[in-house]
């Protein structure tokens, strides 16, 4: 994506995976061989994280991190996108994810207009 700003050193990525993602969500890796190419970071009623490796979209796991998700949170789930990325959108669509509410991007870091979306919620 990259329309979006660089906000975070890697070494402050690395930090907060190592002392927020890691420890505190429910973190899942695609594996493919021995690389990690996507993961997802759940939180009761939320999916945090969602991320796959471009190398290895549209391969199916986005689909089985999704699909894990589902298995995880069977009461459902919400997670946010940005309303410029239209290729997750249609992924979370394609996925029975329903759009419940639109932002202008002012409570997000990235200060993008953002899209919330919930899987067995409707509005």
């Amino acid at each position: 994506m990259p329309w979006l700003p660089v906000l975070h050193t890697p070494d402050e990525t690395r930090s907060w995976m190592a002392t927020i993602v890691l420890p505190q969500q429910d973190v899942w890796l695609a594996m493919r061989d021995d690389d990690a190419m996507g993961f997802v970071a759940l939180v009761p009623g939320w999916v945090e994280q969602l991320y796959i490796d471009p190398l290895a979209w549209r391969g199916g796991l986005g689909s089985a991190l999704l699909d894990l998700a589902k298995e995880r949170q069977p009461d459902g789930f919400r997670l946010w996108t940005f309303q410029r990325n239209v290729m997750a959108r249609n992924f979370y669509r394609k996925h029975g994810l329903v759009e419940l509410r639109q932002t202008d991007g002012r409570a997000n870091e990235e200060r993008q207009p953002d899209v919330l979306l919930g899987w067995k919620f409707t509005g």
